[in-house]
């Protein structure tokens, strides 16, 4: 049989499905030592946190490389920046007096729009995606402690999601039309549970995720189509295990691995899924990541480790977009603070890969014709 070049496209899939296969990250410090700093959302090249010199300031760096761009209000004492999707960021203001403003931001700090609405003496927003943020906010009413609450861009377009089955409801994270967190149900006046929480942009479409078999259960990230989160075992001492769900209670798949003393999950993308698990005597938490089970779990501090100077004493995964971009934040055991990103890219070795495959094509075509 000759070899021609029409199986160049068969075994260029081959290699980039090993190049894909084989992906490994690289590390960055988005902080120097002198300002202390931590990452929560990820996006493309952008990474969105906080960085803290004499206070805190909601940052953004447009690329790992990039000198940091502060998001602070004018007017307020502190911010912080908790998501991002595009060119949207969220996060709050905090003034003086202790108040906390939702606002949204599109890369800038003139470009601030405070979502804090009317009825309402406290407000975060923590997730964002291309058309829509997510939070709570307090009641001045006094009729719960926290809503959960949703804006499309406005103050006035906030969107209460509380139900009064619960005595207490957050959003914790929003994406394609879904939005995720918790609520407390009050057995009796000395007890209450928090449960894993799902609504579909309304307070009349909540769904409970708390499955059977955990005392209590949290949802900090995802939206329509899959959430993450954790729950804490009915056992003796009780456990804290990572969970994914896809929509129902029934669904939950159990993330944590064996050797961990507890983990957590607290976003999701696409297939990935990050957090942070203890192992030992649980102390120290190690960033992680997932893609849909327990054994597939990837040990990120390990990778931190490796790959800078400082010696970290623990980290924390927080974010993860659909490309497996990952942020977060670690402290060492010298006193510092940093925001730390994990950029997935493919092992040089894979690249090489697809050339070798290229150019055994060629000696075999030209050997064949010969």
């Amino acid at each position: 049989m000759k070899y021609t070049f029409a199986g160049v496209p068969l075994l260029l899939a081959a290699a980039l499905c090993s190049q894909l296969s084989a992906a490994t990250y690289r590390v960055h410090l988005l902080n120097q030592t002198s300002q202390l700093g931590a990452g929560w959302g990820v996006y493309g090249n952008a990474t969105i946190g906080s960085l803290y010199s004499s206070y805190n300031e909601a940052t953004i760096w447009p690329s790992p490389a990039a000198s940091p761009i502060s998001l602070h209000p004018a007017g307020f004492a502190l911010s912080f920046a908790s998501d991002i999707h595009g060119n949207s960021q969220v996060g709050y203001g905090q003034l003086a007096g202790g108040e906390r403003h939702a606002f949204l931001w599109h890369g800038t700090a003139q470009s601030a729009v405070d979502l804090h609405p009317l009825g309402y003496s406290y407000s975060d927003a923590n997730g964002v995606d291309e058309s829509s943020q997510v939070g709570a906010g307090v009641p001045t009413d006094g009729s719960a402690p926290y809503h959960a609450l949703l804006w499309r861009g406005t103050a006035e377009s906030v969107v209460d999601l509380h139900v009064p089955v619960y005595s207490e409801t957050y959003a914790c994270d929003g994406e394609g039309g879904g939005q995720t967190g918790w609520g407390i149900v009050r057995p009796s006046e000395s007890q209450f549970v928090e449960h894993a929480l799902l609504w579909k942009g309304t307070a009349d479409s909540v769904v409970d995720l708390h499955p059977d078999g955990f005392a209590r259960t949290r949802a900090n990230g995802g939206g329509a189509t899959s959430q993450v989160g954790y729950g804490s075992t009915s056992s003796d001492p009780p456990q804290s295990n990572a969970l994914l769900w896809h929509g129902s209670a029934n669904s939950v798949v159990n993330l944590h691995p064996p050797g961990f003393a507890y983990t957590q999950a607290e976003a999701t993308a696409g297939e990935w899924q990050v957090g942070s698990g203890g192992v030992g005597n649980g102390l120290h938490a190690r960033a992680l990541a997932w893609r849909g089970s327990a054994d597939s779990v990837v040990d990120l501090h390990s990778i931190l480790e490796q790959q800078t100077r400082p010696n970290f004493l623990f980290s924390l995964a927080t974010d993860v977009d659909e490309l497996g971009n990952i942020a977060g934040w670690g402290f060492t055991t010298d006193g510092y603070s940093f925001a730390i990103r994990w950029s997935l890219v493919p092992e040089p070795t894979s690249v090489g890969m697809v050339g070798l495959a290229l150019l055994s094509i060629v000696l075999q075509s030209r050997r064949r014709t010969n």
